[in-house]
């Protein structure tokens, strides 16, 4: 008689992916894939922003200070500045378009400060007339300068109204990097913020030094 040898243990039969389960897979991996692209791109669009915002404060500021260190001017920003003509125009129609809208009295000394103007940094909601102040935005946010802002010598201080939390954030970091973002807002520092309502901040001030 012949003995029948049966295994102890029989080898686990390899079974592959069905097309349903890779199809599944791919679904999950394409959806990851999104979010992370849409929060990557969020985040490099908000940072470039926050550049572009604060890039026109600076220029701004380094213009003003030019041209009052020039004239002998106070370094201040305020309508009533003696270089910005008496018409109820402001320093961002100087700002942008230069010459036109400084005092009869003091053209002659700014065309030899060479300032020049920002109106490539801005786009241009209103052109401003003699007069009648324009209406400027920065990245799609109006940028104001408001007088009650702009007391204190040697600081000016420009206002952008309606800025998403994400770029505000983003401003933070380079500019208070010390601080954290506040939803709720923030009152003190180069960079002042209202509370956010439906993602937005109603007022963000961005402040800087026109010695």
């Amino acid at each position: 008689m012949k003995l029948k040898y049966t295994p102890r243990f029989k080898a686990a039969r390899q079974k592959g992916f069905t097309l349903v389960e890779l199809a599944i897979v791919v679904v999950i991996l394409g959806i990851v894939a999104g979010i992370i692209a849409t929060r990557f791109t969020g985040s490099a669009a908000a940072s470039a922003r926050a550049e572009a915002i604060e890039t026109f404060a600076g220029s701004a500021g380094l213009l003003a200070s030019t041209v009052n260190t020039q004239l002998g001017l106070p370094a201040t920003m305020d309508s009533a500045h003696p270089a910005v003509d008496d018409n109820g125009n402001s320093w961002l129609d100087v700002i942008v378009d230069g010459r036109d809208f400084i005092d009869a009295d003091f053209q002659q000394g700014y065309d030899r400060t060479g300032a020049g103007s920002l109106r490539d940094a801005v786009a241009v909601v209103t052109e401003p007339a003699v007069g009648t102040p324009g209406v400027y935005e920065v990245e799609g946010y109006e940028v104001q300068i408001d007088d009650a802002k702009n007391v204190t010598d040697g600081e000016a201080t420009f206002t952008f109204v309606n800025v998403p939390a994400n770029v505000v954030q983003a401003m933070v970091e380079t500019i208070e990097p010390a601080d954290a973002y506040a939803a709720g807002g923030e009152a003190n520092g180069d960079l002042v913020y209202g509370a956010v309502a439906g993602g937005l901040h109603p007022t963000v001030d961005v402040t800087v030094d026109i010695r």
